[in-house]
């Protein structure tokens, strides 16, 4: 066991140096900030310069701000802009045949008429049809809409966290510690 801590040991101050150097918001990122020096909300742009101390950040159409990270209360990087095309399609049809099948039964046997139908049928059928309408629906609709994923950077300070370990077996406490 301490062999192993001594051979992990110099190989993690290695990489926490390189993670360090390297900075965790590139210039020309773009960030969302929140910050008392630029009012209650948060406000998107692109990160000028980042370092441990010091933010430099610009909006659209306007003048570069310096923020000092102190002043700063939550700091994220944008890893992207999707349309939810098969989120929509799946919410669609998840409503869609919920709706058909509620329906379906509500209506209940049908014994008028040349088509005799039971509950089941309908609610089967109602809910097949309506599950493809919702799910058309829900694609038109996630495919005219954009969204943006975010991931909050680490402000400094003490930080701890809960997650599955590397080897699938558990989970376990994660410490980390700023400076």
């Amino acid at each position: 066991m301490r062999r192993t801590l001594a051979c992990l040991l110099p190989l993690t101050i290695a990489c926490a140096g390189a993670a360090a150097q390297a900075g965790p918001v590139p210039p020309g990122s773009r960030v969302r900030v929140t910050s008392p020096m630029l009012g209650d909300a948060p406000r998107i742009g692109t990160a000028v310069m980042f370092r441990s101390d010091t933010l430099v950040f610009q909006r659209a159409g306007s003048q570069a701000v310096v923020i000092p990270a102190s002043a700063l209360t939550r700091l994220e990087l944008s890893t992207g802009r999707h349309r939810p095309i098969l989120k929509g399609i799946g919410i669609g049809f998840l409503v869609g045949a919920a709706t058909g099948v509620i329906l379906g039964f509500a209506s209940g046997d049908s014994e008028d008429g040349w088509w005799e139908w039971t509950a089941e049928q309908k609610a089967g059928i109602g809910g097949s049809v309506l599950g493809i309408v919702g799910a058309v629906a829900g694609g038109v609709i996630g495919a005219t809409r954009v969204t943006e994923t975010w991931t909050r950077v680490s402000l400094g300070g003490a930080e701890t966290g809960v997650g599955p370990l590397p080897n699938g077996r558990g989970v376990g406490l994660a410490v980390s510690v700023r400076f």
